[in-house]
């Protein structure tokens, strides 16, 4: 399973756990249907609002609206365009060499959770049997 798949399933979930251990993110979270999928990537940075969250789902954020310059991502000159880009948690982009791979890997709902993510192909999507028995080895 890829990460667009458990972004498509992952309406109405519950986040089970979330472990970070300054790089590696590991996400359980258990869909309507009460299946279970595990997600594990490396970030370069993280946002959380709040530990607990009953409902949310996932979402991709690829930053393409971001400016560039000398292929950096860079905050707008514009103030208003600025907050509404921190509203949405870009900042953890500014700064960063721009890649078309590299995005937001979003946790969405009664909470909060946003991840710096260098490369999509770094994340690991595990579902059902084999996110349990993965879990099992944690």
């Amino acid at each position: 399973m890829n990460l667009d798949a458990a972004i498509a399933i992952s309406g109405d979930s519950k986040l089970r756990s979330v472990t970070f251990d300054g790089s590696l993110l590991t996400l359980h979270l258990e869909n309507f249907d009460d299946e279970h999928i595990l997600i594990q990537t490396k970030v370069s940075a993280l946002i959380s609002d709040r530990s607990e969250c009953r409902v949310c789902h996932l979402g991709w954020d690829d930053l393409s609206e971001l400016d560039t310059q000398h292929g950096i991502w860079v905050p707008p000159r514009d103030f208003g365009k600025l907050m509404q880009q921190v509203r949405k948690g870009r900042q953890l982009a500014f700064g960063r060499r721009r890649s078309p791979s590299s995005g937001l890997l979003c946790v969405v709902g009664e909470c909060c959770l946003l991840a710096f993510v260098e490369s999509r192909e770094q994340v690991i999507v595990l579902f059902g049997d084999a996110a349990v028995r993965q879990l099992g080895q944690m």
